[in-house]
Protein backbone atom coordinates (compact mmCIF):
# COMPACT_ATOMS: atom_id res chain seq x y z
CA UNK A 1 0.00 0.00 0.00
CA UNK A 2 1.73 3.08 -1.09
CA UNK A 3 0.51 6.65 0.75
CA UNK A 4 -1.16 8.48 -1.59
CA UNK A 5 -1.85 12.23 -0.04
CA UNK A 6 -4.75 13.09 -3.44
CA UNK A 7 -6.40 9.45 -2.42
CA UNK A 8 -10.03 10.47 -1.18
CA UNK A 9 -10.85 6.82 0.54
CA UNK A 10 -8.03 8.01 2.63
CA UNK A 11 -10.39 11.13 3.28
CA UNK A 12 -13.37 9.26 3.90
CA UNK A 13 -11.72 6.89 6.28
CA UNK A 14 -10.16 9.44 8.33
CA UNK A 15 -13.64 11.35 8.59
CA UNK A 16 -15.76 8.22 9.61
CA UNK A 17 -12.74 7.29 12.49
CA UNK A 18 -13.38 10.93 13.30
CA UNK A 19 -16.73 11.05 13.36
CA UNK A 20 -17.15 7.74 15.06
CA UNK A 21 -14.77 8.61 17.86
CA UNK A 22 -16.73 12.20 18.37
CA UNK A 23 -19.74 10.43 18.22
CA UNK A 24 -18.72 7.61 21.41
CA UNK A 25 -17.68 10.82 23.59
CA UNK A 26 -20.88 12.14 23.11
CA UNK A 27 -22.42 8.83 24.27
CA UNK A 28 -20.16 8.87 27.14
CA UNK A 29 -20.86 12.12 28.58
Amino acid sequence: MLPVPHEPQHKYITLHIFCASLFHNQRIL
